[in-house]
């Protein structure tokens, strides 16, 4: 994506996306439109998936993203969180760094029954 203000969203948005029986990766890189841009923001409007695995009963229980995932990397190597469950009305910002730096999402679909919505925008 090279453009300001993109939409990303799942399949047949705004239905709700019901993955196969096999796990699907689906996979989009955003461009910066100028090299003065120095940070992207994503508006999660819509952002439902599977919940976190819970990895503990143990107090204070603990979760982790482990098959339903949305993950962020950057040329730049920095850290962000997996996301999993609902996100809806929640933004993050993404450091775009150098001028040639690229920003890699990856969204993997596991193969589950449940049917998940996705829509973010790009700012």
């Amino acid at each position: 994506m090279t453009e300001n203000c993109t939409y990303v969203q799942n399949p047949g948005y705004p239905t709700a996306y019901t993955p196969g029986t096999t796990t699907t990766t689906c996979q989009f890189t955003i461009n910066k439109c100028d090299n003065t841009v120095c940070q992207i923001r994503l508006d999660y409007q819509a952002f439902t998936i599977q919940n976190p695995e819970l990895t503990s009963n143990a107090a204070p229980a603990s979760s982790i993203c482990q098959v339903d995932t949305y993950t962020i990397t950057t040329t730049q190597n920095r850290n962000y969180p997996t996301l999993c469950g609902i996100q809806t009305g929640q933004h993050q910002y993404i450091d775009a760094g150098l001028p040639s730096s690229d920003t890699v999402i990856t969204r993997l679909f596991a193969p589950i029954i449940a049917a998940e919505l996705m829509q973010i925008h790009l700012v």
